[in-house]
């Protein structure tokens, strides 16, 4: 078992770790499904797409890239748990929201169809 103090430091690295995944998902939400960028926002197909697809990262390549920039470090456990709480926290979140994502994009495809508005 981790002493007291490295349990803090991991329970507030998963913290962070969680905020910014959401914060990824809103920006990614923001950008495509809303007017702030593009005049006409993106088809919900494709904003779910965004949503699953663009904030994602994975082991595969953050590995290799620590090892990269931080060759022989230490600590390189360490430097890795962010990284591998992120991958578990992405599919999680993602399950937890897709019942949600996919009504509403149902819900968009019905209000684009009813207003006679082509999506692409």
């Amino acid at each position: 078992a981790a002493p007291p103090g490295r349990r803090g430091a991991l329970a507030a690295t998963a913290c962070v770790v969680v905020a910014l995944q959401v914060a990824f998902l809103g920006a990614v939400y923001a950008l495509t499904a809303t007017p702030l960028v593009f005049k006409r926002p993106l088809p919900p197909g494709d904003v779910v797409c965004a949503l699953f697809c663009a904030s994602h990262k994975s082991l595969t390549l953050g590995i290799p890239v620590l090892k990269i920039v931080f060759p022989d470090h230490p600590r390189m456990s360490l430097l890795t748990a962010p990284l591998l709480m992120y991958h578990p926290i992405q599919i999680v979140l993602g399950g937890v929201m897709a019942p949600s994502i996919r009504a509403w994009a149902a819900k968009r495809e019905e209000g684009l169809a009813k207003s006679g508005v082509e999506v692409v």
